[in-house]
């Protein structure tokens, strides 16, 4: 099921994507910054929400869409 969350279109599976992908930033960043690697580890493990609009994780990877989409000459 399609979903709006924060004007960005979902689905859980993208969701889940995005805690996947920090969870592997955490595992590379695990040498070189320990403290941000536990954090990163320890969000990607956080259940899923039921709602893309109380998913904080996604909020911030939807606000960073918008910001690419809607201005990628900052990029």
């Amino acid at each position: 099921m399609l979903v709006r969350a924060d004007g960005v279109a979902t689905t859980t599976a993208r969701r889940e994507a995005a805690r996947a992908r920090l969870g592997r930033l955490g595992e590379r960043a695990t040498e070189s910054l320990p403290a941000l690697a536990v954090d990163l580890k320890g969000r990607a493990a956080e259940l899923l929400p039921g709602r893309a609009a109380n998913d904080a994780i996604w909020q911030a990877v939807g606000l960073q869409l918008r910001t690419e989409v809607g201005h990628p000459e900052l990029n």
